[in-house]
């Protein structure tokens, strides 16, 4: 078993040039790679492996077949950590008997699950690879995917960056997106091309808030305020984007919050680097909640959705989420 740890980052189509064109890229160019990728997902009929946040694919990769599960992980900061089996087979059908025993634990230690998996989506894209490295040791991939997520009801791009560590600190995958973010207009993808496959089978972005535990200690108080504030943004940023005040209004708060952790602590070594732009965006948030309380609305209107959709995609919105994930990465 594997652990794969990547940051996801949107690039819009017509800044590819500018992303091929980066020094860090330009650097590296004899490392760069180019390769046709078709993945089927695979699901029961109610999409239990979705509820479990299980991943299931088979991967035409060249020549080569290729069948992986993904499993629990985290995400935070727009880092997102899985546990991955990986294993090539002989032909596009999955063969259950070349996982480990531990892959096949919880919903697919059923046998039941199993038997009612059937594909239901494909993603087809073409990626294209580049690999960077530090004095530290630190390395990672970088990989620009440009293609599809098909369904029966419709097709959703895939345009985005992805940085996957391949060893070292995952802080050197928020101080590449950094440096990218200098020249391009970035924004962090919370969600992965297989959430855009069940987005078009009708099912919608949906995860559990975070618990709150008692905490006495103001040192740890101050990391596990924050914490659980940039968790509850990453949480509620898609659902807020689809018109869900409910979500709205929780976002909003977990930048009140933030606002007034790094107000009461302001020497902190984070509340110096991320206090200045946390106050912008609050106000921002603050702002377009105000307009949505005073209308009265029972959901975000269009004009509301718009400009939040447009604020998640500012740099300072994306430089804020990447610089608490360098800071709090280990």
């Amino acid at each position: 078993m594997a652990i794969e740890t990547e940051l996801k980052l949107q690039l819009h189509p017509t800044d590819t040039d500018t992303l091929l064109n980066h020094p860090l890229l330009q650097a590296v160019a004899n490392s760069r790679v180019q390769q046709q990728l078709y993945n089927t997902y695979y699901d029961t009929p109610d999409c239990l492996l979705r509820q479990h946040k299980v991943a299931l694919r088979v991967r035409r990769k060249g020549t080569q077949w290729l069948q992986t599960i993904k499993g629990g992980g985290s995400r935070q900061g727009g880092l997102h950590q899985r546990s991955e089996w990986e294993m090539a087979i002989d032909e596009n059908q999955l063969d259950f008997t070349r996982f480990p025993a531990e892959a096949l634990t919880g919903i697919l230690g059923q046998a039941s699950t199993r038997e009612a998996i059937k594909p239901v989506f494909v993603t087809e894209f073409q990626r294209t690879t580049w690999q960077l490295s530090n004095e530290a040791g630190d390395k990672l991939e970088l990989c620009l995917d440009q293609g599809k997520v098909n369904h029966e009801n419709g097709t959703l791009p895939i345009h985005e960056v992805e940085l996957e560590l391949l060893a070292g600190n995952a802080r050197y995958l928020y101080q590449i997106g950094l440096q990218l973010l200098a020249h391009l207009p970035l924004v962090i993808e919370t969600g992965s091309k297989a959430q855009r496959g069940y987005q078009l089978m009708g099912l919608n972005h949906n995860d559990s808030d975070v618990s709150q535990g008692d905490i006495q200690d103001e040192a740890l108080l101050f990391d596990a305020v924050m914490s659980q504030c940039i968790e509850q943004i990453h949480i509620h940023q898609i659902s807020s984007q689809q018109g869900d005040v409910t979500a709205f209004s929780r976002f909003n708060t977990a930048f009140s919050v933030l606002h007034t952790l790094f107000t009461r602590y302001p020497s902190h070594p984070v509340a110096q680097v991320l206090a200045s732009d946390c106050e912008q965006l609050q106000q921002q948030c603050q702002q377009l909640y105000g307009q949505q309380q005073l209308n009265g609305l029972l959901a975000l209107d269009l004009q509301h959705k718009i400009e939040l959709k447009a604020l998640f995609k500012t740099k300072i919105f994306n430089r804020f989420l990447l610089q608490v994930g360098e800071i709090t990465a280990c």
